[in-house]
């Protein structure tokens, strides 16, 4: 599937000139860029999109050293390295294409470098699985490993695996704003999932659940 006209119709101007500063940028460093995250999953549905998230196949700061990121300004690095950065006029958060183990439950992850594939495969649901080729031939082309776009048809919310939860029980808090958000339903099986490892949210800090709730609420 391609989404290059709802792209056109949905991304602003500014917007499109930072992704194609972005992708030109990782070509130039022998990587590659891609749109992903919930703009891809708002674009489909034709709601306001809130944030640009690009994914690249390197470190984002090595990225950043691109003589096409001169004009960049760089607002934030998080603690996996995703990078806030003002490119042509744009807020864009900059994230490296990552593998993720979780070595206890609800433990922060550890994560590596890896491909757009395993990137999308570490996501909390399907509907957020999906990545967008930026460069010029491939402009638009969807990536859908996880069959996101039938679960945005029938209105289901989905784990990719059946230990997404004890993995990571922010994912608990998640489901409940989607669902909420978009009117969506927790499918089955990932119901089963969310309430045989409720008890994961006792592995959380009070931080990460009051940001959790913030979202819910804010």
């Amino acid at each position: 599937m391609n989404i290059s006209n709802r792209l056109s119709e949905q991304l602003s101007e500014g917007h499109i000139k930072a992704v194609s500063a972005v992708n030109n940028a990782a070509s130039s460093i022998g990587s590659r860029a891609f749109l992903v995250g919930g703009a891809i999953r708002d674009i489909i549905l034709g709601r306001e999109i809130k944030d640009i998230d690009i994914a690249v196949e390197c470190c984002p700061q090595k990225l950043l050293s691109s003589s096409h990121m001169e004009s960049a300004k760089v607002i934030s690095i998080s603690q996996f390295e995703t990078v806030k950065a003002e490119i042509c006029g744009q807020i864009i958060d900059l994230s490296m294409t990552r593998s993720e183990r979780y070595p206890n439950p609800g433990a922060l992850p550890e994560v590596q470098l890896s491909t757009i594939e395993e990137d999308l495969a570490r996501r909390d649901f399907t509907i957020n699985a999906f990545g967008v080729h930026v460069d010029p031939d491939r402009w638009g082309e969807l990536i859908d490993d996880h069959n996101g776009l039938q679960d945005l048809c029938h209105k289901k919310i989905r784990v990719l695996h059946n230990q997404s939860f004890m993995d990571d029980p922010t994912r608990v808090f998640r489901a409940a704003r989607y669902a909420s958000r978009l009117s969506f339903e927790v499918e089955m099986t990932t119901e089963e999932a969310l309430v045989r490892d409720l008890d994961g949210i006792r592995n959380l800090s009070g931080t990460r659940i009051l940001n959790e709730l913030n979202q819910i609420f804010g």
